[in-house]
């Protein structure tokens, strides 16, 4: 099956940073929450079909480690309706080590290790 899937947030809440180990800096918890808008395109040329959905998200970043540890992780999920087309176009493509469903909810996650970079936020609050 050939797709194309992009997203974009929409709205985001206040992200929250959690402090695991208190009162050491690291690891810290980051999460943010709010709504994607989703564009899935399956198939090429005149079999093309596109399909959009705004969908609510949780990511969670884990801030272990000092930079190029490669010991930060991130989780992406993203919870489409089962009575839309994305969730089970996506659940058909990727099988269910990547998205599950139930009647209701379709739910895409992804995880990984940063392996270039770092996962950090900062608050007003200095936090």
């Amino acid at each position: 099956m050939s797709f194309r899937l992009s997203t974009s947030g929409t709205e985001l809440a206040p992200f929250r940073v959690e402090k695991l180990d208190p009162p050491e800096q690291l690891p810290r918890k980051v999460t943010i929450t709010g709504k994607m808008l989703s564009k899935f395109v399956l198939g090429v040329g005149s079999d093309r079909q596109q399909f959009t959905e705004i969908a609510p998200f949780e990511a969670i970043g884990l801030d272990k480690a000092i930079p190029g540890a490669h010991s930060d992780s991130f989780t992406l999920t993203i919870h489409y309706s089962a009575s839309q087309d994305i969730g089970p176009l996506l659940s058909q493509a990727l099988g269910t080590e990547l998205v599950t469903c139930n009647d209701d909810t379709c739910t895409l996650t992804v995880a990984g290790t940063v392996v270039e970079g770092e996962i950090e936020a900062h608050t007003t609050s200095g936090d």
